[in-house]
Protein backbone atom coordinates (compact mmCIF):
# COMPACT_ATOMS: atom_id res chain seq x y z
CA UNK A 1 0.00 0.00 0.00
CA UNK A 2 2.77 2.90 0.98
CA UNK A 3 4.13 2.25 -2.94
CA UNK A 4 0.44 3.25 -4.35
CA UNK A 5 0.10 6.10 -2.07
CA UNK A 6 3.74 7.24 -3.19
CA UNK A 7 3.08 6.70 -6.68
CA UNK A 8 -0.35 8.91 -6.70
CA UNK A 9 1.52 11.23 -4.93
CA UNK A 10 4.13 11.82 -7.71
CA UNK A 11 1.50 11.40 -10.13
CA UNK A 12 -0.64 14.70 -8.70
CA UNK A 13 2.69 16.35 -8.64
CA UNK A 14 3.73 15.82 -11.98
CA UNK A 15 0.46 17.14 -12.97
CA UNK A 16 0.27 20.07 -11.00
CA UNK A 17 3.63 20.74 -12.53
CA UNK A 18 2.32 20.38 -16.28
CA UNK A 19 -0.58 22.10 -15.48
CA UNK A 20 1.98 25.01 -14.38
CA UNK A 21 3.19 25.30 -17.91
CA UNK A 22 -0.35 26.64 -19.48
CA UNK A 23 -3.89 26.63 -18.73
CA UNK A 24 -6.38 26.24 -21.57
CA UNK A 25 -9.39 28.69 -20.93
CA UNK A 26 -11.64 28.29 -23.70
CA UNK A 27 -11.06 26.66 -26.98
CA UNK A 28 -13.53 26.03 -29.70
CA UNK A 29 -13.92 24.91 -33.18
CA UNK A 30 -16.46 25.26 -36.19
CA UNK A 31 -16.71 24.81 -39.85
CA UNK A 32 -17.84 27.73 -41.62
CA UNK A 33 -18.54 26.57 -44.99
CA UNK A 34 -18.34 23.40 -47.22
CA UNK A 35 -19.16 23.20 -50.81
CA UNK A 36 -18.97 20.74 -53.57
CA UNK A 37 -15.84 21.54 -56.11
CA UNK A 38 -15.39 19.60 -59.23
CA UNK A 39 -17.62 17.98 -61.53
CA UNK A 40 -18.32 14.62 -62.75
CA UNK A 41 -16.65 11.77 -60.99
CA UNK A 42 -14.02 14.22 -59.67
CA UNK A 43 -16.16 15.74 -56.85
CA UNK A 44 -14.69 16.79 -53.53
CA UNK A 45 -16.23 18.43 -50.45
CA UNK A 46 -14.09 20.93 -48.66
CA UNK A 47 -14.39 22.79 -45.55
CA UNK A 48 -12.45 25.85 -44.10
CA UNK A 49 -12.84 25.20 -40.49
CA UNK A 50 -11.50 27.73 -37.63
CA UNK A 51 -9.89 27.05 -34.10
CA UNK A 52 -10.12 29.66 -31.25
CA UNK A 53 -8.25 28.83 -28.31
CA UNK A 54 -7.27 31.26 -24.87
CA UNK A 55 -4.96 30.04 -22.77
CA UNK A 56 -3.03 31.54 -19.99
CA UNK A 57 1.24 31.57 -20.29
CA UNK A 58 3.14 32.91 -17.60
CA UNK A 59 -0.18 34.65 -15.83
CA UNK A 60 -0.73 36.53 -19.13
CA UNK A 61 -3.75 35.55 -21.46
CA UNK A 62 -3.71 34.62 -24.91
CA UNK A 63 -5.89 34.37 -27.58
CA UNK A 64 -5.57 33.20 -30.99
CA UNK A 65 -7.02 31.91 -34.10
CA UNK A 66 -6.24 29.24 -36.88
CA UNK A 67 -7.81 28.26 -39.80
CA UNK A 68 -8.04 24.98 -41.97
CA UNK A 69 -8.97 23.08 -45.07
CA UNK A 70 -7.71 19.98 -42.88
CA UNK A 71 -10.46 19.92 -40.59
CA UNK A 72 -11.64 20.91 -36.85
CA UNK A 73 -8.96 19.46 -35.20
CA UNK A 74 -6.28 20.61 -37.14
CA UNK A 75 -7.49 23.95 -36.69
CA UNK A 76 -7.14 23.66 -33.15
CA UNK A 77 -3.72 21.92 -32.98
CA UNK A 78 -2.52 25.17 -35.62
CA UNK A 79 -4.20 27.96 -32.96
CA UNK A 80 -2.48 26.06 -29.68
CA UNK A 81 0.51 25.76 -31.48
CA UNK A 82 0.39 29.14 -32.09
CA UNK A 83 -0.08 30.24 -28.79
CA UNK A 84 2.45 28.20 -27.17
CA UNK A 85 5.28 28.30 -29.69
CA UNK A 86 6.36 31.95 -28.65
CA UNK A 87 6.70 30.68 -24.86
CA UNK A 88 8.12 26.80 -25.93
CA UNK A 89 10.06 27.25 -29.27
CA UNK A 90 11.14 23.70 -29.18
CA UNK A 91 7.42 22.47 -29.68
CA UNK A 92 8.36 23.47 -33.64
CA UNK A 93 9.65 19.94 -34.01
CA UNK A 94 7.16 18.15 -32.33
CA UNK A 95 4.87 16.97 -35.03
CA UNK A 96 1.86 14.69 -34.92
CA UNK A 97 2.79 10.99 -36.54
CA UNK A 98 -0.73 8.82 -35.78
CA UNK A 99 -4.19 9.97 -35.03
CA UNK A 100 -6.54 7.41 -34.27
CA UNK A 101 -10.37 7.16 -32.89
CA UNK A 102 -11.94 4.34 -31.78
CA UNK A 103 -15.06 3.82 -30.14
CA UNK A 104 -15.38 2.59 -26.93
CA UNK A 105 -19.25 2.01 -26.40
CA UNK A 106 -20.53 0.81 -29.86
CA UNK A 107 -23.68 0.08 -28.56
CA UNK A 108 -24.35 3.21 -28.36
CA UNK A 109 -24.23 4.33 -31.53
CA UNK A 110 -23.49 8.15 -32.42
CA UNK A 111 -24.06 8.37 -28.75
CA UNK A 112 -20.95 6.40 -27.98
CA UNK A 113 -17.58 7.36 -26.58
CA UNK A 114 -14.79 7.71 -28.51
CA UNK A 115 -11.10 7.35 -27.99
CA UNK A 116 -8.44 9.56 -29.83
CA UNK A 117 -4.58 8.26 -29.81
CA UNK A 118 -2.68 10.34 -30.49
CA UNK A 119 1.43 9.87 -31.40
CA UNK A 120 4.10 12.75 -31.60
CA UNK A 121 7.54 13.04 -32.29
CA UNK A 122 10.45 15.11 -32.36
CA UNK A 123 12.36 13.20 -34.84
CA UNK A 124 13.85 10.65 -32.36
CA UNK A 125 11.62 10.04 -29.31
CA UNK A 126 7.93 9.36 -29.33
CA UNK A 127 5.12 10.70 -27.16
CA UNK A 128 1.33 8.74 -27.34
CA UNK A 129 -1.55 10.72 -25.21
CA UNK A 130 -4.84 8.59 -25.14
CA UNK A 131 -8.61 10.94 -24.11
CA UNK A 132 -11.72 9.93 -24.07
CA UNK A 133 -15.16 11.83 -25.06
CA UNK A 134 -18.46 11.76 -26.07
CA UNK A 135 -17.16 14.39 -28.84
CA UNK A 136 -14.64 13.68 -30.81
CA UNK A 137 -13.26 17.31 -31.10
CA UNK A 138 -13.28 17.21 -27.60
CA UNK A 139 -11.09 14.17 -26.62
CA UNK A 140 -9.17 15.57 -29.61
CA UNK A 141 -8.33 18.35 -28.46
CA UNK A 142 -7.40 16.96 -25.02
CA UNK A 143 -5.62 14.55 -26.39
CA UNK A 144 -3.19 17.48 -28.31
CA UNK A 145 -2.88 19.57 -25.08
CA UNK A 146 -1.63 16.45 -23.29
CA UNK A 147 0.87 15.55 -25.71
CA UNK A 148 2.22 19.30 -25.43
CA UNK A 149 2.38 19.73 -21.76
CA UNK A 150 3.98 15.91 -21.68
CA UNK A 151 6.48 17.36 -24.59
CA UNK A 152 7.33 20.35 -22.22
CA UNK A 153 7.61 18.68 -19.07
CA UNK A 154 10.25 16.21 -20.62
CA UNK A 155 12.07 19.09 -22.67
CA UNK A 156 12.08 20.75 -18.60
CA UNK A 157 13.08 17.86 -17.17
CA UNK A 158 16.09 16.32 -20.21
CA UNK A 159 17.20 19.90 -20.60
CA UNK A 160 16.78 22.41 -17.80
CA UNK A 161 17.61 26.19 -18.84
Amino acid sequence: MPFNNWRVTVMLKIKKICDDYFKILEFKADTKSISCVGNGSKKEWTSLSKGVVKLLVDGKEIHEIAESHEGQVFALDSALRKALIRKFPFLKQIVLIDYSVQIVNEDKGSNARVKVTIIFSDGENHLMVKETSKDIIIASFHAIVKGYKQAINKKKIWYPS
